[in-house]
């Protein structure tokens, strides 16, 4: 199990989000911490970002995270850019 650690980044981000996707965050976050690469997160390296990664929320929503041992540094989240 991993240590899920929120930048300002993130909570700001994820304030601004509709009530439903706030749900479906939190239900993420839960397997991210369990399995960051749970098969449903879709997890993979964002493109050209060095260390950080994306995991699926919805279609149109990501989540951007780090990992550093077992600490997971959540990053952002919104709007997945096609």
């Amino acid at each position: 199990m991993y240590t899920i650690v929120a930048s300002p980044a993130f909570t700001r981000d994820y304030r601004k989000l509709p009530d439903e996707v706030r749900r479906q965050v939190d239900r993420q976050i839960l397997r991210l911490r369990d399995d960051p690469h749970h098969p449903s997160l879709r997890t993979h390296k964002h493109r050209g970002e060095g260390d950080l990664w994306q995991a699926r929320i919805t279609k149109n929503f990501r989540l951007y995270f780090s990992m550093a041992g077992d600490v997971l540094l959540l990053e952002g989240v919104g709007p997945h850019d096609k």
